[in-house]
């Protein structure tokens, strides 16, 4: 993901350099959260519908 960014433009070489570092000291969970179960079920699903809205 960090180089798909980069190749973008998204991220420059200096902050894609601290990123993947950071990841390699502390994980991927360092820089995303986890999302619990059933989150994008409630954020996605609409039961009036019985549908996945984007």
């Amino acid at each position: 993901m960090i180089e798909y960014l980069r190749k973008r433009g998204e991220l420059d070489e200096e902050e894609a350099e601290k990123l993947e570092s950071k990841i390699k000291r502390e994980g991927v969970r360092s820089i995303v959260e986890r999302r619990e179960f059933g989150y994008y079920l409630e954020r996605y699903y609409d039961p009036d519908k019985k549908e996945y809205r984007g």
